[in-house]
Order: structure tokens, then sequence, then C-alpha cells
């Protein structure tokens, strides 16, 4: 389906060429930040909305697919630092 490709593709996502247009790192971090939580929302099923954080988020990803402790520890890393 369109919505499966989309995901697969990344299409609401920015490209990692594009990440080279910012010339803040605050904009750099912001834009990489919501591209994170869009694919959490999109690929993991997690939920949206203002009320939901990241870490919110991440803990929904690993219990819908499991992911390994390492690759959530990479995760809340990023976002919280």
């Amino acid at each position: 389906t369109k919505k499966y490709a989309d995901r697969i593709m990344g299409a609401s996502c920015s490209t990692p060429s594009s990440y080279l247009q910012y010339k803040n790192d605050f904009e750099l971090v912001i834009r990489v930040t919501k591209d994170l939580e869009h694919l959490l929302e999109t690929s993991f099923d997690a939920p949206s909305g203002k009320q939901v954080g990241l870490h919110d988020k991440i803990t929904h990803a690993q219990r819908q697919s499991g992911l390994s402790p390492e690759t959530v520890k990479k995760l809340r890393y990023l976002v919280t630092t």
C-alpha cells in the first residue's frame, strides 16, 4: 500500500542530503527530532499528540516491535541529550 511505501521510503522525512542545508545546529536537531518522531509514529504506530513525548513513543515502539535494549538505550540517549 502507499502508506507502507511511504514508511519504507521515508517519504515524509528529510533525506540525508537535505540535512546539509541547515546552517544552525539547533535547526538540525529540531529537524532530526521531528523525523525521529514521525518514524516512531508511522513505522511503529506510536501514539501522537501534544501530551505524548518521545520517551513514551520509544516505549511504545519497544513493546510493539521488540526493539532491543541496546537500541532503546541509544534512542533514549539521543532524545535526552
